[in-house]
């Protein structure tokens, strides 16, 4: 049979398998299927849509191909009608790997980018000016940080294995506010080896790529230092992943639910990114690594909380550093981290596996 065309495909997927919700004392489909760009009223959103999609399905159909991506079907980006915030990894049966995204998504990471761009102190941690030139540009720079963050996160399900793990259960991996129980460690360690493999995609796209030399264009720091570019576009990615994490409402954790949430606590993910994201700068830029202290860390991160604060409903995560910092919450980032370790290297074997022949007698 002749696979359906990916948009076609997508659709049939989502309205086929999607998860439900009760909304309004009722179950609802949380995807509808696939979003039609046509219906999007706005004519600058609908082409900038269009522009992102074009942009994110060139960039999946040119990736290359590495010996430990387990799962690498062909690749299809796209928009998924639904009423709520969310970008999910899923797949069909063996044609398509799928990463869609909502539009109350694209909104939230929008909204995000936009406080970050006007707030002063995000500018001075850039060394940037805050005239309205700067502040468009600076939204732009951010936006793109962080829609690249999410779309390699869902990607990072996919080429892992993720997806394919739990192909039998109908699983979306996604990132969604309404839901994060009823899962187990295993999850959420995919979820953070998604986030600190995407941390390792965002930071070599655009500090060991041309993309430095156009956020040193639209920021107005063609006459910085290498080191300096380097230190913005860092804090740059810092400031998208802590602000993204800031602005989900964070969950109650104890040590009765801690091990049956979908995703790693708030304040656990990010502590998890930013070890890998020090990594990478270990290995890529040794000079970040000494840059970025903790004082420093946590200077930006007062500034991104107070940027987007009450975008998660005014709660702050006190009691979620509280539980991490108990011995309850030590055992706990030990467990995560040996299901972690074990997960990679499982992948690392899986991926040294030869494939199996194409050309087998008939």
């Amino acid at each position: 049979m002749t696979p359906l065309p990916a948009a076609d495909a997508f659709h049939k997927c989502l309205e086929e398998n999607s998860p439900r919700v009760i909304s309004q004392g009722r179950y609802v489909p949380v995807y509808r299927g696939r979003l039609d760009l046509a219906e999007v009223q706005q004519a600058d959103l609908r082409s900038l849509l269009g522009t992102i999609q074009k942009v994110m399905n060139e960039a999946l159909a040119a990736r290359k191909r590495v010996p430990d991506h387990i799962d690498d079907l062909p690749m299809y980006f796209d928009y998924i009608d639904s009423d709520f915030p969310s970008a999910t990894a899923f797949r069909d049966d063996n044609n398509y790997a799928f990463i869609g995204i909502t539009l109350p998504m694209i909104y939230d990471l929008g909204d995000i980018c936009v406080r970050l761009s006007q707030a002063e102190s995000i500018a001075k941690i850039l060394s940037i000016e805050t005239t309205a030139e700067l502040r468009d540009g600076l939204h732009a720079v951010l936006f793109n940080h962080l829609l690249s963050f999410i779309v390699t996160h869902e990607f990072t399900h996919h080429v892992h294995g993720h997806v394919l793990t739990h192909q039998s259960e109908s699983t979306f991996f996604s990132e969604f506010t309404n839901g994060n129980n009823g899962a187990n460690l295993d999850r959420q360690a995919e979820e953070a080896d998604a986030d600190g493999y995407a941390a390792y995609h965002i930071l070599a796209n655009f500090i060991d790529t041309d993309a430095r030399r156009n956020i040193s264009a639209v920021l107005k720091l063609d006459s910085v230092s290498p080191n300096a570019l380097d230190q913005a576009v860092f804090s740059c990615f810092v400031i998208v992943a802590g602000a993204f994490l800031f602005s989900r409402p964070p969950c109650d954790i104890s040590k009765e639910n801690i091990y049956t949430l979908t995703h790693p606590p708030q304040a656990a993910r990010l502590d998890y990114l930013m070890r890998h994201s020090i990594n990478w700068c270990k290995e890529n830029r040794p000079a970040l690594v000494e840059w970025m202290t903790n004082e420093r860390f946590q200077s930006i991160m007062r500034a991104v909380a107070e940027a987007t604060w009450g975008m998660n409903g005014g709660v702050n995560w006190d009691s979620q550093t509280v539980f991490l910092r108990s011995d309850e919450g030590t055992t706990y980032f030990q467990d995560l981290s040996k299901r972690i370790d074990a997960q990679k290297a499982a992948l690392g074997a899986e991926g040294r596996k030869e494939p199996p022949s194409t050309n087998a007698d008939t």
